[in-house]
């Protein structure tokens, strides 16, 4: 019922409204999740938020592959086809993050581990967004098996995939929170002040690394339509695959950088200010 109150075409002309709509529908998930599941919400709020997102997703799916295949095909077209579902993926994303956040924060460490405890069990395993082991090799492996998840879900499940990325931004968001407040006892400060301290820190590989989570999303979901749609039109799919193909070479090149950044920069970080 939502969806019907905008257009998904007015949402691509305003993507920083799909922070708003991640936001709000996280807080309508994570409510009906308590609601109906008090014990465990954590996985039933990342459904239910999801469930909200679909129906607008799906559209914005069905325009971007319709432009993929009518638009003549070279380098350049796929970002000028896709920039603006790229950036309302972004802003959901980041909407749902804060969301997890802030519910994180102002709940005790006691009610969060039960509300987030399997977004707080897994934190170490979809992208390791706070990463204190492992090398380089170790991180892109597994931010790449991310990756491959994302299109191969999203080739199945066209814009049900958001799931996957929604999860993700729920175990980033508990977990940035949970480091804060961790922080701030021991320093017996605000735990804003080390939140807001921890997403600058942390923003660089992170916004990249989603970006390539993003761009998997949306080329599995955009060839899942195709694969219905142009079947029987081999020129158009072909111009979908090129297109798609361009995403995910981008994809990759921005989980390499990610990972060289969380790697090389982010950590040292991390420590310098530990031992500060």
């Amino acid at each position: 019922m939502l969806e019907q109150l905008y257009d998904p075409s007015w949402l691509e002309r305003r993507a920083s409204a799909g922070f708003v709509l991640g936001l709000s529908y996280s807080v309508i998930g994570i409510a009906t999740a308590v609601a109906l599941f008090p014990k465990s919400p954590g996985l039933a709020s990342v459904a239910f938020t999801s469930l909200l997102l679909v129906p607008t997703l799906n559209r914005m799916l069905s325009i971007e592959e319709k432009q993929a295949a009518d638009t003549k095909g070279s380098l350049l077209s796929p970002f000028r086809n896709h920039s603006d579902i790229i950036s309302v993926y972004l802003f959901i994303f980041l909407g749902i993050l804060l969301a997890y956040s802030m519910l994180s924060l102002v709940i005790p460490n006691i009610a969060a581990t039960d509300f987030f405890g399997q977004q707080l069990s897994v934190a170490g395993l979809t992208g390791k967004a706070y990463a204190t082991q492992g090398l380089l090799a170790n991180i892109l492996v597994n931010n790449l098996i991310i990756l491959a998840l994302c299109t191969i879900i999203a080739l199945v499940y066209g814009s049900g995939a958001i799931f996957l990325l929604a999860w993700i931004a729920s175990v980033w968001g508990s977990i940035f929170a949970l480091i804060a407040k961790n922080s701030a006892a021991a320093a017996g400060t605000s735990p804003l002040a080390y939140f807001a301290l921890t997403i600058i820190l942390v923003f660089p590989h992170m916004i990249l690394e989603a970006g390539g989570y993003f761009l998997g999303v949306i080329t599995g979901g955009i060839m899942s339509k195709a694969a219905l749609k142009e079947t029987s039109r081999k020129k158009r799919l072909r111009k979908v695959a090129v297109d798609a193909a361009i995403m995910m070479a981008l994809a990759l090149c921005l989980l390499i950088v990610a990972a060289l950044i969380e790697v090389y920069i982010t950590r040292n970080t991390f420590r310098m200010f530990r031992l500060i």
